[in-house]
């Protein structure tokens, strides 16, 4: 959703989990990989 959106030049919200609860970035899909 969020990379189609920048590629679309269309408007992006912070992640809910950094807009909302206050974590410092959002969990990439590669960061859940190396776990």
């Amino acid at each position: 959703w969020f990379s189609w959106r920048e590629g679309e030049g269309l408007p992006t919200r912070e992640p809910y989990p950094v807009e909302y609860l206050g974590h410092e970035h959002p969990i990439t899909p590669e960061e859940m990989c190396d776990r």
